[in-house]
């Protein structure tokens, strides 16, 4: 089994991106915990993180299918002697 290497890159890039958010939910919650549970700030910055994964999501997919897409496109074009 072969991957490609645009599967390579979306594979690397979903991986990291997950790391941080887990990182960074982990984070919200050893600081804002109170009582075994999140205090109403910390609720709040759990919602932030969840939306600025969604966002960090978005446009990395943008920037790996305008990027990536049209650099292996070109890559495949013979180059046409004059």
């Amino acid at each position: 089994m072969d991957i490609e290497r645009e599967q390579k890159i979306e594979i690397g890039v979903s991986v990291g991106g997950l790391a941080v958010v887990i990182g960074a939910m982990m984070a919200v919650g050893a600081s804002y915990s109170a009582d075994g549970g999140l205090t109403a700030q910390g609720g709040q910055l759990l919602v932030g993180t969840i939306v600025g994964f969604i966002l960090l999501m978005a446009v990395t997919g943008y920037l790996l299918a305008t990027k990536v897409t049209a650099n292996e496109d070109n890559d495949d074009e013979t180059p046409e002697l004059a």
